[in-house]
């Protein structure tokens, strides 16, 4: 059986947000960003991927200057949260979870990589327990 800790999948929305920058700060941060692809990795074979974003539906995240954060689906509520970055890291603390992975950026597109969040069945054999599971996010910023 396929498992995901979807309760995760909010906190991860969020978490897309952070850029690799030496001048890196939840001012440079501020604004609205469009998750554009939200997928599982095999760590063992990471061109074996599971994209979980549904066709349709929209996913944002905003950021405030003081580094708080807000996500949305289809314009509704999610979540909300505090964001810090340490070099490329960052850490999300939200009311359920706190998260962390490395971040990149490539002009205003972000994406975030998180090794081991969860566990996934890559094989399709349900006789077996899934194995480990990496997720990367991607995000671009409005303008």
């Amino acid at each position: 059986m396929k498992r995901l800790r979807l309760a995760a999948v909010p906190v991860l929305l969020a978490l897309g947000v952070a850029t690799c920058s030496d001048s890196l700060s939840p001012e440079a941060l501020a604004g609205t960003y469009d998750l554009t692809a939200m997928d599982l990795v095999n760590p063992a074979n990471p061109s074996q991927t599971v994209e979980l974003m549904e066709p349709g539906v929209s996913y944002t995240v905003v950021i405030t200057a003081n580094g708080s954060f807000t996500t949305y689906q289809d314009d509704v509520l999610q979540g909300t949260g505090t964001l810090t970055i340490n070099g490329d890291t960052f850490t999300l603390t939200s009311i359920d979870d706190t998260t962390t992975g490395t971040i990149t950026q490539n002009g205003d597109t972000i994406t975030l990589y998180q090794e081991g969040l969860t566990d996934w069945d890559w094989d399709d054999n349900v006789e077996t327990p899934g194995t480990p599971a990496d997720a990367r996010l991607v995000m671009v910023r409005r303008p």
